[in-house]
């Protein structure tokens, strides 16, 4: 909605735009709602498959002046013991990893401008989550004949055979 006062008085000038406001919170919110079920319909089909696998997409990234990097993240990982969909930003010194500031939110709770710009990544997300998993499972299933000689030499010493 737009607001038009041709008032130079800032008392009406307020008026007329936070009531243009409320109108526009009340769009905002109800389409905000209606995004939220899709994705949390997405987020609960992923936990079904308990992969526990952490895998991110970038949205967009960038440089700002000569060290200065900036990323945007969408991603499912464990965030405050869950996993979920999930946004993330990271920025800093790009030569300078110790400095670099990282902020991540469950999906629903990031910010609205990161929230429209990661549903188009989401089928990357996806395709990525995919190979991810993939590559788990395979490395898992390398380790399973390690784990299980090292599990019989430990079994060896606390329960020697009587010979």
């Amino acid at each position: 909605m737009t607001v038009a006062s041709s008032s130079s008085d800032p008392s009406e000038r307020i008026a007329v735009a936070f009531n243009a406001l409320i109108a526009s919170g009340k769009s905002i919110n109800d389409a905000s709602g209606q995004l939220a079920k899709p994705i949390a319909f997405l987020e609960k089909s992923l936990q079904r498959l308990n992969l526990g696998v952490a895998c991110w997409t970038m949205i967009n990234s960038g440089t700002e002046g000569e060290d200065h990097y900036w990323s945007r993240e969408v991603g499912y990982s464990r965030i405050n013991r869950r996993w979920c969909l999930a946004i993330r930003t990271i920025e800093g010194p790009e030569h300078n990893p110790e400095r670099m500031s990282l902020e991540e939110w469950p999906f629903s709770d990031a910010p609205r401008h990161l929230r429209v710009k990661a549903v188009d990544k989401l089928p990357d997300l996806i395709e990525a989550l995919v190979k991810a998993t993939d590559a788990t499972a395979s490395r898992l299933k390398k380790q399973v004949a390690p784990a299980q000689e090292l599990a019989a030499a430990v079994n060896g010493l606390i329960n020697p055979t009587d010979k």
